[in-house]
């Protein structure tokens, strides 16, 4: 029984040690794979330089305007620039669905840390109350 008490309760805990150091490490998986999902959804180059350029006022559109200058640069014919200008809504609506699973990400992993730091310190004071029990004195 002595020898149990010091394994669950001793200074040397090794119950205390894995429950303390297990938080830590889910901590780090979480960090990886929210980073991984942020990476999904995180625009690239070409996609951030599309936004930008749906992002400008009507007059950038117009028929002497960059706008018609690089889409016929890349060769489009008439009809398909007006496709592209009139996609400019669906783009940007895009960028806010994205915002929002990148902001859902944010929030997740602030709830995931803050957990965890509520947890640890929640095993901090049941270790002191352990440990001053174990020694003979009232936490």
């Amino acid at each position: 029984r002595a020898s149990c008490k010091r394994y669950v309760f001793g200074t040397d805990s090794k119950l205390c040690e894995r429950f303390v150091s297990n938080p830590a490490d889910q901590l780090k998986k979480a960090d990886y794979y929210l980073d991984r999902v942020d990476e999904c959804v995180r625009p690239g180059n070409q996609v951030k330089f599309m936004l930008w350029f749906t992002a400008q006022d009507k007059e950038f559109y117009n028929k002497n305007g960059m706008w018609h200058s690089l889409l016929e640069q890349i060769g489009l014919t008439a009809d398909e620039i007006k496709v592209a200008t009139l996609k400019r809504q669906n783009l940007q609506d895009d960028h806010k669905n994205v915002k929002m699973l990148r902001d859902l990400t944010e929030q997740v992993h602030k709830q995931i840390k803050d957990y965890h730091e509520q947890m640890s310190d929640t095993v901090n004071k049941l270790r002191s109350i352990f440990d001053a029990r174990t020694n003979g004195t009232r936490a």
